[in-house]
C-alpha cells in the first residue's frame, strides 16, 4: 500500500553546540556503462528536457519524489534477528519528513518532496547482518517483489524511480532504504552504516546508524540525501579537499576539513545533528542551489529559450493573403559542469508561452499546436491578416515557466504589395 506522505515549509533551526556526527566514508558511484544504461531513456517519459534514465537527480531544485523502502528478513535465508515494530516505522517515517524538511526554505528555486511508502517488503536476507557487498542481493530481491524484476540491483532501482517519477509527476527521484539494525550495533558486517550513491539512485541506512539511536535518523536522511544531489562530504575522514568539484555548477568542496579551505563552518555535510546544524553556501551550491546573477533564480534553471522558424512568408506577399508563420519554442538547459554523473545538459524548464507582435505592436500570445505549454519543446503556428501594402516585420518570442523571455526575438521581414 502506498502512502503520501506531506511536506510543508517553514521549519526554524536553532544554533546549538555541534556535535560529531559519526560514520565511515559512505560514497558509491554507479557505473552507468558497466550497467548497460548509458543512452537509455526512460520507457516511461515525462524527464526532465535532456535527462535519460540515470539522470534521476542533478540538482535539488523542482520536484523530488521519493519512495521509503523497509527491508523484512523472513528468515528464508539469513536467520531472522530484527523485526520491525510499529514504533520503529513511525520512527522512521518521522525521520524522513524531518530530513527532507530541513531542505526547504533553503537557498534560491522552489522545492518539494513527494513520498510514498513502500511499505515492510520481505526478503530472505537480514541486511544488517551481511556486508555492505551484499547489498545486491536483497535489494534484488525487495525490488522483484515491487515489480521491478529486470537487470540488476541498480538497473531494478533505476526502473522503480523512473516509475516514481512519472506516477508523481516528478522532476527527480530516489530510494530510501532502512534497514532494522534495532537488536544490532548499528553498522553492517563490513564496518560500513548509513552510506549513498553520489546522484542516486538511493541510500541506505540502518536505524541506528553508526550506532546512534533511531531519533537521529532525520539527520543521516538530511546529510545522505544530500549526496543523492552530489553534495559532498566536509569532515576530516572522508578526505575529501578543497579542490574537488562536484554537483551541476561544479562546486568546490570549499568548507572541507581536508585541507586549507576557504571556509570552516557547520553544516549538514560535516558534523552535527539536527536541528542544530545547517547547510553551507558550498553544498547549497553543489546541490544546484546558488544564484549567480542575483535574480532570486538558481544559476541551472536561469535559462532563456529560444525560437526557431518552422514556416514563415517569403520575401513578398500578394495583397491580400494570409502570412502563415510558424515556429519551434525550445528550453535552453545551462551546461552541465559536474565531474560526476552522466554529464547531460539538463532543465526542467518548460515553454510556458510564444508571443508574437507585428510592426512594434503590443505582443500577442499564440496557442501551442497540441493544445497547451507544457514541455521543454513546443511549436505554435498562426495567420496573420489584414496587412496593407508595405514593409512589415513580425516578433516571436517564447517564455519559460520561470519568467524568462529569449534573449534575441525570432524576426520575420517581408513585403506586401
Amino acid at each position: 500500500m502506498l502512502t503520501t506522505v506531506a511536506l510543508t515549509a517553514g521549519l526554524t533551526l536553532g544554533a546549538n553546540p555541534l556535535e560529531p556526527l559519526v560514520a565511515a566514508p559512505h560514497l558509491r558511484i554507479a557505473d552507468i556503462s558497466a550497467l548497460g544504461l548509458a543512452g537509455v531513456p526512460s520507457p516511461r517519459g515525462g524527464r526532465p528536457y535532456g535527462a535519460e534514465l540515470t539522470d534521476v537527480s542533478e540538482f535539488l531544485i523542482g520536484r523530488v519524489a521519493l519512495a521509503v523502502i523497509l527491508p523484512s528478513s523472513d528468515g528464508s535465508i539469513d536467520p531472522d534477528t530484527e523485526d520491525w515494530t510499529r514504533a520503529e516505522v513511525e520512527a522512521v517515517l518521522r525521520g524522513v519528513r524531518e530530513g527532507l524538511r530541513f531542505w526547504l526554505g533553503r537557498g534560491p528555486g522552489e522545492l518539494d518532496f513527494a513520498v510514498e511508502f513502500d511499505g515492510l517488503v520481505p526478503t530472505g536476507y537480514e541486511p544488517i547482518s551481511r556486508p555492505t557487498t551484499d547489498e545486491s542481493l536483497w535489494v534484488s530481491q525487495v525490488l522483484e517483489k515491487l515489480g521491478h524484476g529486470e537487470g540488476g540491483a541498480l538497473a531494478r532501482a533505476y526502473d522503480r524511480v523512473d516509475r516514481l517519477i512519472f506516477e508523481q509527476q516528478a522532476d527527480w527521484g530516489g530510494l530510501l532504504f532502512f534497514v532494522d539494525s534495532s537488536n544490532d550495533d548499528g553498522y553492517f558486517a563490513d564496518g560500513w552504516s548509513a552510506y549513498a550513491y553520489f546522484g542516486g539512485p538511493y541510500l541506505i541506512t540502518p536505524t541506528t546508524p553508526a550506532g546512534d539511536p533511531i531519533e537521529t535518523l532525520d539527520s543521516y536522511v538530511a546529510h545522505e540525501g544530500a549526496h543523492l544531489f552530489y553534495a559532498d562530504d566536509e569532515y576530516l575522514w572522508a578526505m575529501s579537499g578543497c579542490d574537488v568539484e562536484s554537483g551541476y555548477l561544479s562546486v568546490p568542496n570549499g568548507n572541507s576539513e581536508f585541507g586549507n579551505c576557504p571556509l570552516a563552518v557547520d553544516c549538514i555535510m560535516k558534523y552535527g545533528y539536527l536541528p542544530a546544524t545547517r547547510a553551507c553556501g558550498y553544498t547549497l551550491a553543489q546541490t544546484g542551489r546558488h544564484d549567480l546573477d542575483g535574480d532570486g533564480l538558481p544559476a541551472p534553471i536561469d535559462t532563456e529559450p529560444s525560437v526557431a522558424p518552422l514556416w514563415t512568408p517569403p520575401d513578398t506577399v500578394t495583397l491580400g493573403e494570409p502570412v502563415t508563420i510558424a515556429v519551434r519554442a525550445e528550453v535552453n538547459p545551462l551546461p552541465n559542469r559536474n565531474t560526476w554523473g552522466n554529464g547531460h545538459d539538463v532543465t526542467i524548464n518548460r515553454i510556458a508561452a510564444v508571443e508574437s507582435r507585428l510592426d512594434g505592436e503590443p505582443w500577442v500570445s499564440r496557442p501551442a499546436w497540441d493544445g497547451g505549454y507544457d514541455n521543454g519543446i513546443e511549436r505554435a503556428g498562426w495567420r496573420e491578416t489584414g496587412l496593407g501594402i508595405g514593409a512589415h516585420s513580425i516578433e516571436v518570442r517564447a517564455i519559460n515557466n520561470v519568467g524568462n523571455e529569449s534573449e534575441t526575438p525570432l524576426r520575420i521581414d517581408f513585403f506586401v504589395h
